[in-house]
């Protein structure tokens, strides 16, 4: 069971006993496999919800943290780069005038386009809360964190203008140290 291996045997035996075991046996192994799919698809659905925010279609705060310290306790970590908050501002005041759904597509879109421009970086972005989005921006020197945080601002929504608050981190300091200083 612990192989995941539910063999079906595909000879039946003439016996009626043995025959009706075999089909048992059979009947068994398929209802196993079956639900062994069935399992991994809702681990993967959990997984997914509890590391990504689905409707920015970028990491929440924890599975960004994760990301981090992965990216800190690992072989070779950077030793220097940035951690960017940016916060869209009215993010309410447009939700309020046009729906939720308004405010869902600006949080979508800017959460795409941040990706994309960290990637470049082998950056991770995560939406921290409300209109607030984290960027970390591993091994970047500090005039190419402040060009990527002016592109950030570019992309947001003309209608719900933004802010960015940056923490440089010199290898010192800890993940929690860095957010609150981009906070």
């Amino acid at each position: 069971i612990s192989e995941r291996k539910f063999p079906e045997l595909k000879v039946i035996a003439r016996a009626r006993e043995l025959a009706n075991v075999v089909t048992a046996m059979n009947t068994l192994s398929r209802k196993l496999r079956e639900a062994m799919a069935l399992e991994e698809v809702r681990a993967s659905r959990l997984m997914r919800e509890a590391y990504e925010d689905l409707g920015s279609g970028t990491l929440n705060a924890r599975g960004l943290r994760q990301r981090v310290l992965a990216q800190l306790d690992a072989e070779g970590a950077p030793t220097r780069g940035a951690l960017l908050m940016l916060s869209i501002t009215h993010l309410d005041e447009l939700n309020r005038a046009e729906g939720m759904a308004a405010g869902d597509a600006v949080l979508t879109a800017l959460g795409t386009a941040l990706t994309v421009k960290a990637k470049v970086h082998h950056g991770v972005v995560g939406h921290d809360r409300g209109a607030n989005f984290l960027a970390f921006l591993p091994g970047v020197e500090r005039d190419t964190a402040l060009a990527w945080a002016r592109e950030a601002l570019e992309s947001a929504n003309p209608r719900t203008p933004a802010c960015v608050g940056i923490a440089w981190f010199d290898g010192k300091v800890s993940f929690d140290e860095l957010l609150e200083l981009a906070r």
